[in-house]
Protein backbone atom coordinates (compact mmCIF):
# COMPACT_ATOMS: atom_id res chain seq x y z
CA UNK A 1 0.00 0.00 0.00
CA UNK A 2 2.80 2.66 0.82
CA UNK A 3 4.46 1.47 -2.28
CA UNK A 4 1.78 2.81 -4.57
CA UNK A 5 1.39 6.37 -2.58
CA UNK A 6 3.44 8.05 -4.27
CA UNK A 7 1.68 7.07 -7.64
CA UNK A 8 -1.34 8.37 -5.69
CA UNK A 9 -0.16 11.82 -4.80
CA UNK A 10 1.52 12.39 -8.36
CA UNK A 11 -2.22 11.93 -9.12
CA UNK A 12 -3.73 13.99 -7.24
CA UNK A 13 -1.05 17.07 -8.10
CA UNK A 14 -1.77 16.14 -11.51
CA UNK A 15 -5.78 16.62 -11.21
CA UNK A 16 -5.17 20.07 -9.54
CA UNK A 17 -2.13 21.11 -12.58
CA UNK A 18 -5.09 22.28 -14.53
CA UNK A 19 -7.06 24.47 -11.64
CA UNK A 20 -4.31 25.67 -10.78
CA UNK A 21 -3.43 26.92 -14.02
CA UNK A 22 -6.98 27.83 -14.71
CA UNK A 23 -7.08 29.87 -11.66
CA UNK A 24 -3.70 31.79 -12.16
CA UNK A 25 -5.47 32.66 -15.99
CA UNK A 26 -8.34 34.22 -14.34
CA UNK A 27 -5.72 35.83 -11.36
CA UNK A 28 -4.14 37.85 -14.62
CA UNK A 29 -7.48 38.77 -15.94
CA UNK A 30 -8.60 39.97 -12.87
CA UNK A 31 -5.14 41.59 -12.66
CA UNK A 32 -5.45 43.79 -15.83
CA UNK A 33 -8.93 44.51 -15.20
CA UNK A 34 -7.96 46.29 -12.15
CA UNK A 35 -5.08 47.92 -14.20
CA UNK A 36 -7.85 49.04 -16.37
CA UNK A 37 -9.69 50.34 -14.07
CA UNK A 38 -6.82 51.56 -11.59
CA UNK A 39 -5.65 53.84 -15.08
CA UNK A 40 -9.17 54.63 -15.25
CA UNK A 41 -9.65 56.33 -12.29
CA UNK A 42 -6.06 58.43 -12.15
CA UNK A 43 -6.96 59.36 -15.56
CA UNK A 44 -10.17 61.22 -13.99
CA UNK A 45 -7.94 62.29 -10.71
CA UNK A 46 -5.45 64.29 -13.63
CA UNK A 47 -8.65 65.76 -15.53
CA UNK A 48 -9.66 67.18 -12.40
CA UNK A 49 -6.60 68.30 -11.39
CA UNK A 50 -5.96 70.09 -15.25
CA UNK A 51 -9.70 71.61 -14.92
CA UNK A 52 -8.64 73.04 -11.64
CA UNK A 53 -4.91 74.46 -13.31
CA UNK A 54 -7.21 75.48 -16.70
CA UNK A 55 -9.76 77.54 -14.64
CA UNK A 56 -7.19 79.22 -12.04
CA UNK A 57 -5.27 79.83 -15.51
CA UNK A 58 -7.66 81.77 -17.32
CA UNK A 59 -8.41 83.83 -14.12
CA UNK A 60 -4.86 84.36 -14.14
CA UNK A 61 -4.99 85.12 -17.70
CA UNK A 62 -8.17 88.23 -17.28
CA UNK A 63 -6.42 89.65 -13.60
CA UNK A 64 -3.44 90.28 -15.63
CA UNK A 65 -5.32 92.16 -18.61
CA UNK A 66 -6.76 94.49 -15.97
CA UNK A 67 -4.89 97.59 -14.58
CA UNK A 68 -3.68 97.87 -11.03
CA UNK A 69 -4.39 94.15 -9.67
CA UNK A 70 -3.47 92.93 -6.59
CA UNK A 71 -0.37 90.65 -6.99
CA UNK A 72 -0.61 88.63 -4.04
CA UNK A 73 -3.96 87.02 -5.95
CA UNK A 74 -2.16 86.83 -8.92
CA UNK A 75 0.86 85.24 -6.87
CA UNK A 76 -1.87 83.16 -5.40
CA UNK A 77 -3.04 82.56 -8.86
CA UNK A 78 0.67 81.27 -10.27
CA UNK A 79 0.67 78.60 -6.99
CA UNK A 80 -2.60 76.86 -7.82
CA UNK A 81 -2.15 76.43 -11.74
CA UNK A 82 1.85 75.50 -10.80
CA UNK A 83 0.58 73.03 -7.80
CA UNK A 84 -2.57 71.79 -10.28
CA UNK A 85 -0.66 71.02 -13.45
CA UNK A 86 2.00 69.39 -11.47
CA UNK A 87 -1.31 66.75 -9.39
CA UNK A 88 -2.14 66.21 -13.44
CA UNK A 89 1.54 65.58 -14.48
CA UNK A 90 2.13 62.86 -11.32
CA UNK A 91 -1.42 61.66 -12.12
CA UNK A 92 -0.59 61.11 -15.61
CA UNK A 93 2.58 59.11 -14.42
CA UNK A 94 0.21 56.66 -12.83
CA UNK A 95 -2.19 56.15 -15.35
CA UNK A 96 1.10 54.66 -16.85
CA UNK A 97 2.25 52.53 -14.18
CA UNK A 98 -1.71 51.47 -14.05
CA UNK A 99 -1.56 50.39 -17.94
CA UNK A 100 1.93 49.95 -18.86
CA UNK A 101 0.89 50.26 -22.75
CA UNK A 102 -0.06 54.45 -22.26
CA UNK A 103 3.64 55.56 -21.84
CA UNK A 104 4.16 54.31 -25.90
CA UNK A 105 1.05 56.43 -26.72
CA UNK A 106 1.50 60.06 -28.56
CA UNK A 107 -1.00 61.08 -26.77
CA UNK A 108 0.80 60.63 -23.23
CA UNK A 109 3.82 62.34 -24.87
CA UNK A 110 1.54 64.97 -26.24
CA UNK A 111 -0.10 65.78 -22.71
CA UNK A 112 3.36 65.53 -20.73
CA UNK A 113 5.26 68.15 -22.88
CA UNK A 114 2.65 70.97 -22.86
CA UNK A 115 2.21 69.84 -19.05
CA UNK A 116 6.04 71.14 -19.04
CA UNK A 117 5.78 73.88 -21.20
CA UNK A 118 2.74 75.06 -19.26
CA UNK A 119 5.01 74.37 -15.85
CA UNK A 120 7.53 76.63 -17.46
CA UNK A 121 5.14 79.44 -18.97
CA UNK A 122 3.98 79.44 -15.09
CA UNK A 123 7.24 79.93 -13.74
CA UNK A 124 7.50 83.01 -16.05
CA UNK A 125 4.35 84.11 -14.77
CA UNK A 126 5.92 84.02 -11.07
CA UNK A 127 8.72 85.74 -11.97
CA UNK A 128 6.37 88.82 -13.89
CA UNK A 129 4.79 88.75 -10.34
CA UNK A 130 7.60 89.32 -8.71
CA UNK A 131 8.42 92.05 -11.27
CA UNK A 132 10.22 91.11 -13.69
CA UNK A 133 8.96 90.45 -17.22
CA UNK A 134 5.15 90.51 -18.29
CA UNK A 135 2.74 88.80 -16.38
CA UNK A 136 0.14 89.31 -19.77
CA UNK A 137 1.91 87.17 -21.90
CA UNK A 138 3.37 84.29 -19.40
CA UNK A 139 0.16 83.49 -18.30
CA UNK A 140 -1.50 83.70 -21.72
CA UNK A 141 0.77 81.20 -22.67
CA UNK A 142 0.44 78.64 -19.99
CA UNK A 143 -3.08 79.13 -20.68
CA UNK A 144 -2.79 78.15 -24.14
CA UNK A 145 -0.60 74.81 -23.10
CA UNK A 146 -2.96 73.60 -20.50
CA UNK A 147 -5.78 74.27 -22.96
CA UNK A 148 -3.36 71.82 -25.11
CA UNK A 149 -2.87 69.42 -22.55
CA UNK A 150 -6.65 69.02 -22.47
CA UNK A 151 -7.02 67.87 -25.72
CA UNK A 152 -4.49 65.49 -25.37
CA UNK A 153 -5.47 64.68 -21.90
CA UNK A 154 -8.85 63.57 -23.75
CA UNK A 155 -7.09 61.66 -26.34
CA UNK A 156 -5.28 59.87 -24.10
CA UNK A 157 -8.75 59.15 -22.63
CA UNK A 158 -9.91 57.86 -26.11
CA UNK A 159 -6.85 56.08 -26.25
CA UNK A 160 -7.56 53.94 -22.53
CA UNK A 161 -10.57 53.13 -22.65
CA UNK A 162 -12.07 56.28 -20.32
CA UNK A 163 -14.88 58.62 -20.78
CA UNK A 164 -14.17 62.22 -19.82
CA UNK A 165 -15.93 63.84 -16.88
CA UNK A 166 -17.98 66.20 -17.84
CA UNK A 167 -16.92 69.93 -17.73
CA UNK A 168 -17.63 71.24 -13.81
CA UNK A 169 -20.75 73.60 -14.14
CA UNK A 170 -21.24 72.48 -18.18
CA UNK A 171 -24.72 70.75 -16.81
CA UNK A 172 -25.62 73.88 -14.11
CA UNK A 173 -24.43 76.38 -17.21
CA UNK A 174 -26.79 74.60 -19.77
CA UNK A 175 -29.73 74.78 -17.74
CA UNK A 176 -29.39 78.17 -16.66
CA UNK A 177 -29.56 78.78 -19.99
CA UNK A 178 -32.16 77.18 -21.01
CA UNK A 179 -34.50 78.97 -18.86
Amino acid sequence: MTRHLPWFAAGLIALSLPAQAQTSGNKAKEEKAGNKTEARLQFHAAQAALYSALAHASALEHFSETEGGDMDMARSYVHTVNRDAQACDGLSVKVGQAEHSSEKLDSMRTLRTELTNAMRAIDEAQNAVDGHGSLALHAKNANAHLGKALVALLKLGDDIGAKPLRAPGALIVKEAQSR
